[in-house]
């Protein structure tokens, strides 16, 4: 080892930490897609997960690629013992995917750093408890923008915007897993970077600015492609530190964090974003329950049989030859026929109390002979609608 290069790593070694004492972070992501109305579906829930992947992949040290680091800087190398997940829960307590979805007009565009042109056409959900991120068609070459956070630490002063729209923005072509340089997913760590306080590895500034953290040698300038020849940084001997996520490099030359970076973000997260971490928004909810031995339920074939339509369907929905929705209390059985849109509904009974006694899908017929006499509550839940309806037992 170069003797610059072991006397800076001796350095930095004593004056860095390693992440969370107190255990996983868990921080609840909502992703709303404001999506082309013209354009090619996308599987949003799919690609949201595969970029949640990434992340978590990312800030642990946990992506492949991490073996590729640089022999010199795999010391300095940190992991954040952080979870991100989509919201379990929306800011009223539903139980959501994490996903929210907004059609545009055809062919619309946006320009990333001009957040009130297209954030309120998805508002965001409570900034303080929730990281919000946008997914939109950029209309230049600015492929992301991540809010910082409003706190007093070095690097930070006069940065940190209107809370309103504190999150953020990512390209629809650089979300989730898609192709190109920027196509792993990597755009959204480094915006993340800066949502918890980080800034660029050059500094913003030329030649050699600060990044206030002392664990990543100052860089001349930004790096835009991967390097055939190393370039060197502002510390003698010591080539820049461009894989690091911090840096402009495409996505398949990017692989770490420093633990500099790492206790940066950590102090951001137990002070200006201490609401994120680990709320209720990260709480499993409760395994929807199978039937309990008591409770017999029989998935049907919707029938278009005359006589049936005549046995007084308590509740309709969209009553159209292809989609709707029928509840008939046949007490003690009762009848869930759904078809079209309302096909793979969700059927959920509960008592008066509150409490889930059935959950499944689709038509079913589910008998309450062993239940108590009273009254019952039978949900119909799809994306497009939500149906109760009470019958009595």
């Amino acid at each position: 080892m170069r003797p610059a290069l072991e006397e800076w790593i001796s350095t930095q070694e004593v004056i860095i930490t390693n992440g969370d004492e107190d255990g996983e972070i868990r921080i609840p992501v909502v992703v709303h897609y404001l999506l082309d109305s013209a354009a090619m579906p996308i599987n949003t829930l799919q690609r949201a997960r595969d970029q949640v992947s990434i992340l978590n992949e990312d800030f642990n040290r946990l992506n492949p690629d991490s073996v590729l680091t640089f022999p010199e800087f795999r010391p300095v190398a940190g992991s954040m013992n952080i979870k991100f997940m989509l919201a379990t829960f929306d800011p009223e307590g539903n139980p959501t995917n994490g996903i929210v979805t907004v059609y545009t007009e055809a062919g619309q565009k946006f320009t990333i750093a001009q957040h009130e042109d297209y954030k309120p056409l998805s508002p965001s959900w409570p900034t303080d408890q929730y990281l919000n991120i946008w997914v939109v068609r950029s209309d230049n070459r600015n492929i992301g923008y991540g809010t910082f956070p409003d706190y007093q630490l070095s690097g930070l002063e006069g940065l940190a915007g209107d809370p309103t729209f504190d999150g953020v923005t990512i390209d629809e072509e650089a979300f989730g897993l898609t192709s190109g340089d920027y196509g792993l997913g990597r755009t959204l760590t480094h915006e993340v970077g800066h949502y918890f306080g980080l800034r660029h590895i050059w500094g913003d500034s030329y030649p050699c600015a600060p990044d206030f953290v002392d664990d990543t040698p100052d860089q001349r300038i930004e790096t835009s492609f991967c390097p055939t020849i190393d370039p060197e940084s502002c510390v003698p001997g010591i080539r820049a530190m461009y894989q690091n996520y911090m840096d402009y490099t495409p996505d398949r030359c990017m692989n770490l964090f420093t633990k500099g970076q790492i206790t940066r973000m950590t102090k951001v997260l137990q002070n200006a974003r201490y609401g994120l971490v680990n709320n209720f928004a990260t709480v499993a909810p409760e395994p929807e329950p199978t039937p309990a031995d008591t409770i017999k339920a029989t998935p049907i074939t919707r029938t278009n049989n005359p006589q049936e339509a005549q046995k007084d369907p308590i509740e309709i929905a969209n009553n159209t030859p292809s989609d709707r929705a029928l509840i008939y209390n046949r007490g003690p059985v009762i009848v869930v026929v759904l078809d079209g849109i309302y096909a793979e509904s969700k059927v959920v009974l509960y008592n008066l109390s509150g409490q889930v006694i059935y959950a499944g899908s689709g038509s079913t017929e589910v008998d309450l002979s062993q239940q108590p006499a009273s009254v019952y509550i039978v949900g119909v839940l799809s994306e497009k609608k939500k149906i109760y309806k009470r019958v009595i037992n």
